[in-house]
């Protein structure tokens, strides 16, 4: 059995799912360390983080439609303009407009590190936003932080594009306002592909969130 088979559970009753990112090739997500080449049972011989188990799917997208190198030049133009407005202010003496240009220096070097950060997390994992599937519960990775939230708690699963076509954004809605906002993750959408990666996560969503719907209705009526 391959890596990349021993992560997909059998199709049935949901749609195969395909993933650009092997479980098995994603870094270790306690320590980042790179997992490229080890077997896909074994623990991260830095830390002895354990791999994900067979049932748990990796949903590796992006936070936005965007490619880090764009980010990255969008700050780096931000910060030479506010450094050539900060130079002009100051030849004039006229110190009380130096707040336009500070703020539009800490704009530009803010969007320069985050478009460092998203070409690293692109480099080691395919992508700054992981999602991992889990029968009961959908897993967020931001870091070494992971927030676990209910499929129950959802009320459907959809998918949009972009205006160039080249990007999915799938969406898990909340079933109430009270169960917090709209998730989304942007998945790159592959040419001539059909389905696309992000319809094929929708099918995969859409069954787990429909199973926990009923499970939670079946409890409800048996405790009644």
């Amino acid at each position: 059995m391959t890596a990349s088979s021993s992560i997909h559970p059998s199709p049935s009753p949901c749609a195969t799912v395909a993933t650009a990112t092997p479980a098995a090739v994603l870094p270790c997500l306690a320590c980042h360390y790179a997992r490229i080449g080890l077997a896909a049972d074994a623990p991260c011989p830095e830390c002895g983080e354990p791999p994900l188990p067979a049932d748990h799917i990796p949903i590796v997208g992006a936070t936005s439609p965007s490619e880090s190198v764009g980010v990255s030049f969008i700050g780096v133009l931000l910060s030479v303009g506010a450094l050539a407005i900060a130079l002009r202010t100051l030849l004039q003496w006229n110190l009380a407009e130096l707040w336009l240009p500070g703020c539009l220096l800490v704009a530009g070097v803010g969007l320069i590190l985050s478009g460092r950060q998203k070409k690293s997390l692109e480099s080691t994992r395919g992508g700054d936003s992981l999602w991992i599937v889990t029968p009961t519960e959908l897993v967020i990775v931001h870091g070494t932080r992971r927030r676990a939230i209910p499929f129950d708690t959802f009320r459907r699963c959809a998918v949009t594009r972009d205006l160039l076509g080249r990007w999915e954004r799938l969406m898990l809605v909340p079933r109430f306002l009270s169960n917090g906002s709209t998730i989304t993750c942007w998945i790159r959408r592959p040419k001539g592909e059909r389905p696309s990666p992000a319809e094929r996560y929708r099918s995969l969503l859409t069954a787990r969130i429909e199973a926990a719907s009923a499970a939670r209705t079946k409890a409800g009526g048996a405790s009644g």
